[in-house]
């Protein structure tokens, strides 16, 4: 209520099998708005000094967590109307989780833009723009909607990208 929503819908369900089941359920209603905090490798929170804060991270653990991610923010943007919202968000800074998965899912969907999210959080100034290209590869240029937050002494690090379905 603080927020404003009228209409939230808390569950202990797998998202990809909530939109399975929204999507073949008799009636369903769209979405005005979802946030997709996914699970993440947690790069962005990792605290040099403490070796058991990253001790289960590893290529191969990222790998398989941005998989799940795609999914799952596969799946939110099925369930969104059209001029509907979708926030993803992680606590990672690795473009993998990030940058590529936002990049994939434009390039693969034209009714999927991001809008800018800079002019929110510019005022913290700690906001830097999205990673273009990395590991020889460039990306979409509408890439450069999405944030990332440096880990720093105010926050941890994290990524943003809103994105609106038309």
């Amino acid at each position: 209520a603080q927020q404003g929503a009228k209409n939230v819908l808390c569950l202990k369900i797998r998202g990809e099998v909530f939109a399975r089941k929204c999507l073949a359920g008799p009636v369903f209603k769209p979405f005005d708005k979802i946030i997709v905090d996914v699970p993440c490798s947690g790069d962005g929170t990792f605290y040099v000094n403490d070796c058991a804060g990253y001790s289960h991270w590893s290529l191969k653990f990222m790998r398989e967590i941005a998989i799940q991610q795609r999914k799952l923010l596969s799946s939110a943007l099925k369930l969104v109307k059209k001029g509907g919202i979708v926030l993803y968000s992680t606590c990672s800074v690795n473009p993998e989780e990030n940058e590529e998965i936002i990049d994939s899912i434009i390039m693969e969907n034209n009714n999927i833009s991001p809008i800018p999210v800079h002019e929110f959080f510019e005022k913290q100034g700690v906001i830097k723009p999205p990673l273009m290209s990395w590991n020889k590869a460039t990306r979409s240029f509408m890439v450069n909607k999405c944030r990332r937050i440096y880990p720093s002494q105010s926050f941890e690090g994290f990524f943003l990208s809103l994105l609106s379905v038309s």
